[in-house]
């Protein structure tokens, strides 16, 4: 029980699993749809059959996706989020409060982050790094106190993950989609308008899947990345 508990706890859970039920949505509302509407229920078992396969696909794909996600953005920005807010060249923090953190950051961890502008160089980089490192330890083992850095945690690594799993939800629903099309006797879009029930509610929930994939965007991950990043710097008024 131990064990379960240490590896599907609420952070597992909000940011692992709430992804993946999110993505199967649409497959649990096409199954109920296809159930009911035209009592097809052989056709419904196999659309919850899919749904289970497609869980445990995503379950076990989705850090590792999202972390690929991560890493594009940290390449394109050439830092971490983190790293840029610390850095004087960003305006994100004001320029004292940056400096107030820069002295925090060095009397506790014993670091040489610059303290003015024309002191700093490329290579403090690695000392921001260094700082960033010592800050998530330090709020990952202090959540009670640092709630809304670990708020802010869950959400980018939510969004991060749902970003990451979106090719494989895109390509399930539209798959499905074409199924449904080949399935549905006489497909014209006049229906599809004027008389969607029965046979065209599971299109237009995977329809309604796809577009909706379009709004997890990189833009929307990386501006929870910077959100994340700056709750983080600014517990340095608690250390």
């Amino acid at each position: 029980m131990n064990k379960a508990k240490k590896n599907f706890d609420e952070f597992t859970w909000q940011t692992r699993v709430m992804p993946v039920l999110v993505a199967s949505v649409p497959l649990f509302f096409a199954a109920v749809a296809k159930g009911f509407s035209t009592l097809a229920w052989t056709e419904a078992g196999l659309m919850v059959c899919i749904t289970v396969v497609v869980l445990s696909l995503l379950y076990r794909l989705t850090r590792n996706m999202g972390k690929k996600c991560e890493r594009k953005i940290t390449d394109r920005l050439g830092a971490m989020p983190s790293v840029i807010l610390l850095r004087y060249s960003d305006s994100t923090i004001g320029i004292v409060s940056k400096q107030r953190y820069h002295e925090r950051i060095n009397k506790v961890y014993g670091l040489n982050l610059p303290l003015n502008i024309s002191d700093e160089r490329p290579e403090d980089d690695a000392q921001y790094d260094a700082a960033i490192r010592s800050l998530k330890n330090r709020a990952n083992q202090m959540r009670d106190t640092e709630f809304r850095v670990y708020q802010e945690l869950k959400e980018y690594h939510f969004f991060r993950n749902l970003y990451g799993i979106k090719p494989i939800a895109f390509s399930v629903y539209l798959v499905l989609a074409i199924r449904e099309i080949c399935l549905i006797p006489n497909f014209n879009i006049k229906n599809l308008f004027i008389n969607p029930v029965p046979n065209y509610v599971s299109f237009l929930i995977f329809i309604v899947g796809i577009l909706l994939t379009a709004l997890v965007t990189n833009k929307g991950v990386e501006e929870r990345s910077f959100s994340y990043a700056n709750a983080l710097i600014e517990s340095c008024e608690r250390i």
